[in-house]
């Protein structure tokens, strides 16, 4: 049986050593973080940067799809979780337990990013940036319809109340300030 190391002691992440947008090679930068949409606030403020429109972004976040929530540790290391979300007028919507850690890192620190993909061909991703808010009030309707999105309307209202029936749920709103998306197939061909 092979021997089990310890994993190295993690070190405190230095905010003013970690790479810019800058420091990406140039053809990084053009392909990702210039886009005809910078600038553009027509949603909710944000700045929209990618291939997708609007109207491609807003369809996108409305259909059932797991996303990558990312918050900061203490330490400033990343903290990722998979979740469910609603996409409700400008704002993504998560639901998790009150002492779950996506919640203390975001009493601690607001700034999140929230990731959604495409399972398949053809693949798209959104990425939103920005604020994150932890409130009660709308907790029982963004369950339910969550639920009912990601399970149907009689497997999502059951499994709504079995959620809401723990009565340790509280509701993360993501105010985004930045969007970048992406589909498969918009790309120029290199040749």
């Amino acid at each position: 049986m092979p021997a089990i190391l310890p994993s190295p002691p993690r070190e405190r992440v230095n905010q003013k050593t970690l790479p810019k947008a800058m420091d990406f090679p140039a053809n990084f930068r053009r392909k990702w973080y210039i886009s005809p949409f910078m600038g553009n606030s027509k949603s909710s403020g944000a700045d929209i940067m990618a291939n997708l429109s609007l109207e491609e972004v807003n369809e996108f976040l409305s259909h059932p799809k797991i996303a990558h929530l990312v918050t900061l540790r203490p330490s400033g290391t990343p903290h990722v979780a998979p979740v469910w979300f609603l996409w409700d007028n400008g704002r993504a919507l998560v639901m998790a337990d009150a002492g779950a850690v996506k919640v203390r890192n975001i009493r601690r620190n607001a700034v999140v990013s929230l990731c959604v993909s495409s399972p398949g061909h053809p693949y798209s991703f959104v990425t939103l940036e920005g604020m994150a808010s932890i409130e009660t009030a709308g907790l029982e309707d963004m369950v339910n319809r969550t639920c009912v999105l990601y399970e149907g309307p009689e497997r999502g209202a059951e499994f709504a109340e079995e959620l809401l029936g723990d009565e340790r749920l509280t509701l993360i709103a993501i105010f985004p300030d930045r969007i970048m998306s992406w589909k498969e197939g918009d790309e120029e061909e290199e040749g």
